[in-house]
């Protein structure tokens, strides 16, 4: 522009019209009434604009100072991009037109902004110029006007004295705002304080979680909680939480914080300063981890005040944040929160020696366990919970034999010792659940809830006098104790704390009189079922680590041409003393409650894959089937275990068929059609043992890898003269047979029972009537020779 235009525009007087004087009015006008501040800045910019004799451009911006950041936020806008408003929301002080404006607290003018400085690019900008005015109110820089016009538009001093004078009456309406937000922060905070004074009083239960909630409010937090440091000083636990309705945090709450990632604030803290974040995107490198957790969160802002104890002590802190913008605490922020503070550490010490004093009542000092009293209320809580009915319990009664005379022999001191001794090594001996209690004198109480069975207890009893035959070093002595136990069982023994005491007293009293360091158990009944348990629990370990097992092979003939095709092994236990077998029937449910199955499970496996690899060896691929439990299928090494045995003996995978039961399976079928398939992908066979008997879901068979069905001996007894019968065997393999299923009958003893499944074209059978079960001797010699079966 030429110097004669620039001089000509200088001198340009502003109207004295109404306009001007509307729009002061206007801006007067809205400056008393109720409204957020930034909804009062964008109708004062929609006034701006409007006014004729500036001739803006419809665009324009608000941008008040945030002194905490040292930066200008933009509150209003008119005709800004998506782009526009990302990159100029937040504009450094000095920084482009509106930043110079608001460091130097003087007006500029811009007539193109490609041609002077202007730092802040964003895309779709077009050649501009614009006037950046101060907001100023005595002295202060409070925020920018920013209007933009034409390029190449020539500066008017006039149009810049408007714009100021303008400035001045927003500065008015906004530090008229802020002088309101101060007193209806303030009237809130004096609220707040008496109604956490009501709060504090009352003390009723649930006080903490209102706190929080009121201080929450006075704060304008979205969030409140305490957290109690933790009882190794390893870090915080969230104890009680608060939130603001309309967040949500990322995670649920900080859960457990440990010490050594919060390194800062815990040292703050500790020396009973408040920890202070205005901004979490502007911590230093020094709170890079600290910095990590609040963004992690989405916690913009935050505040701790601790919690001390009298002493000095950090015992966990009051925290608050804010989500998605950045705030200033105010000094009466800290205050309430601190007073806060003051009182939760006067009321955690209250409670903490009321909760020693109930200890000491409900607790026994010398071992600290639970006293005869808490043990009775637990076993009265316990038996009044929901759904308890049909449930099994049980409780031991224990009493140290000859107490007296270790007191009389190594001093009370050592008796103490013994006492505390035995408390721990019982402790250690139960289930987290369970509670064991000291009765006084020589006496403890165990009581086990929710017992599968009365043999469970049993197996409870000898590790507790396992755990208790060690003897214990007590001032420079051993001391070795012995105990007699009492049992009694819920609910045939007793249905409430009393009774169920009593009968274990009784029980512990004929455990003394049969000898010490023995239990016994209150019902006679059951005493004797769980001795003859326990016994042969005792005989089936040393049978294994004895080798008394042995295996026999029940041939299974193929009805096509009656040759033998395979085997089922069978194990067998034979008596050292006696010489006789005992039945399987008698010590394989022992094995399975026990656990025992899973080792003898192996040990079958194993023997009768090395003998079918000799089989083998001379010439005969024979297939073995080898039944496998419930408890032994669960093992998670199951499949490892298999493939050791199979590398160890050199067996083929596919003479191998593995026997599973219907309950086996469908106890977990996505568990155990895993394991089934990689199995199976080696080249092993799977067979279902008593089909029919169990569940006989169709939707399992299609989706499980299975060779064959195996037909109950229950359903073979009776197949020629129970019609019933002979439906099942019928449906079982035609079933198999759709489905390209083999099917074997077990159990064939007679002639018309072979006729019968022959008619039906069962594939494989095996019986007494072709061959019992033989010895590996036996069965090696009828391989060899070559024998064939009548099925004709």
């Amino acid at each position: 522009m030429t110097e004669s235009v620039e001089k000509e525009a200088a001198h340009d007087e502003p109207p004295h019209c109404a306009e001007y004087q509307a729009a002061v009015r206007y801006l007067l006008g809205i400056s008393l009434e109720e409204m957020p501040l930034e909804e009062m800045l964008s109708r004062a910019l929609d006034r701006i604009l409007s006014i004729s004799w500036l001739k803006p451009e419809p665009k324009g911006g608000i941008w008040l100072i945030d002194e905490a950041a040292g930066e200008l936020r933009l509150k209003a806008q008119r005709g800004f991009s998506a782009e526009q408003q990302n990159a100029c929301g937040a504009v450094p002080s000095g920084t482009c037109v509106c930043g110079k404006a608001a460091s130097t607290g003087k007006p500029v003018y811009v007539g193109d902004c490609f041609n002077e400085a202007h730092e802040i690019i964003y895309r779709g900008i077009a050649r501009h110029g614009h006037y950046s005015v101060p907001i100023l109110y005595g002295g202060r820089v409070l925020g920018v006007i920013t209007l933009y016009f034409k390029q190449g538009r020539a500066r008017n001093d006039n149009e810049i004295a408007f714009l100021i004078s303008i400035a001045e009456i927003l500065a008015g309406v906004i530090e008229r705002e802020k002088n309101g937000q101060y007193i209806r922060h303030r009237l809130a905070f004096e609220k707040a304080l008496g109604s956490l004074s009501r709060i504090f009083i009352l003390q009723s239960d649930g006080y903490i979680n209102a706190a929080l909630e009121i201080l929450g409010q006075a704060v304008a937090a979205t969030r409140a909680y305490i957290f109690d440091i933790c009882s190794d000083c390893a870090g915080f636990d969230a104890a009680y939480e608060w939130r603001a309705g309309g967040w949500e945090s990322r995670k649920e709450g900080f859960g457990k914080v440990e010490k050594t990632r919060l390194p800062l604030w815990f040292e703050t803290l500790e020396k009973g300063e408040p920890v202070v974040v205005e901004d979490s995107g502007a911590l230093g490198p020094e709170s890079a981890s600290e910095k990590e957790l609040l963004l992690s969160l989405g916690i913009a802002s935050f505040l701790a005040v601790p919690i001390m104890t009298r002493e000095g002590k950090l015992h966990g802190f009051a925290g608050f944040d804010n989500a998605g913008q950045r705030r200033k605490w105010m000094d009466d922020d800290n205050y309430l929160i601190r007073l806060a503070c003051d009182i939760f550490s006067y009321d955690y010490e209250r409670r903490a020696k009321d909760k020693t004093i109930n200890h000491m009542a409900y607790h026994d000092y010398l071992t600290g366990l639970p006293n005869r009293r808490l043990l009775a209320d637990r076993i009265t809580q316990t038996f009044a919970r929901g759904g308890w009915k049909g449930r099994l319990a049980a409780l031991l009664l224990l009493d140290i034999n000859r107490f007296k005379n270790i007191n009389d022999l190594f001093g009370h001191d050592a008796g103490d010792g013994l006492l505390r001794a035995v408390a721990e090594r019982l402790s250690g001996s139960v289930r987290e659940g369970d509670t064991v209690a000291y009765a006084g004198g020589d006496e403890f109480m165990v009581f086990l809830q929710e017992i599968a069975r009365a043999e469970d207890v049993i197996r409870v009893a000898e590790k507790i006098f396992s755990a208790l035959r060690p003897p214990v070093f007590v001032n420079g002595e051993d001391i070795s104790a012995t105990v007699s136990m009492g049992i009694s069982i819920y609910p045939e023994d007793g249905d409430n704390a009393e009774a169920l005491i009593r009968s274990a007293d009784a029980a512990m009293c004929q455990a003394k009189k049969d000898g010490i360091n023995c239990w016994r158990i209150y019902s006679p009944a059951m005493n004797e079922k769980a001795l003859e348990f326990f016994a042969m629990e005792k005989r089936l370990r040393n049978a294994l680590a004895n080798g008394e097992f042995f295996l026999l092979y029940q041939p299974q003939v193929d009805m096509r041409n009656g040759r033998v095709t395979g085997s089922e092994a069978l194990v067998r236990w034979r008596d050292p003393l006696t010489g006789s077998v005992i039945p399987p029937g008698e010590f394989i449910p022992v094995a399975e409650k026990t656990g025992i199955i899973v080792d003898l499970g192996v040990w079958v496996l194993k023997n009768a894959c090395m003998q079918n690899r000799r089989l083998g060896d001379r010439g005969h691929k024979l297939t073995v089937s080898v039944n496998v439990s419930s408890r032994q299928f669960k093992q998670k090494d199951f499949t490892a275990t298999i493939d050791a045995i199979l590398a160890q003996t050199g067996l083929d995978p596919h003479q191998l068929e593995i026997e599973l039961t219907e309950s086996v399976i469908m106890e977990n079928m996505d568990e155990a059609l895993g394991v089934m398939r990689e199995l199976r992908a080696k080249g092993m066979r799977f067979a279902i043992d008593d089909f029919g008997t169990g569940f006989s879901s169709l939707s399992y068979l299609k989706r499980m890898p299975i060779d064959t069905l195996k037909i109950d001996k229950s359903f073979v007894n009776n197949i020629t003269e129970n019609a019933d019968d002979a439906s099942i065997a019928i449906a079982v393999i035609r079933l198999a047979h759709n489905m390209n299923l083999k099917v074997v009958a077990e159990g064939v003893e007679t002639e018309a029972q072979r006729l019968f499944l022959r008619r039906l074209e069962c594939d494989r059978m095996q019986g007494y009537l072709f061959a019992k079960p033989l010895s590996a001797y036996e069965f090696e010699k009828l391989i060899a020779e070559g024998k064939t079966m009548d099925v004709k």
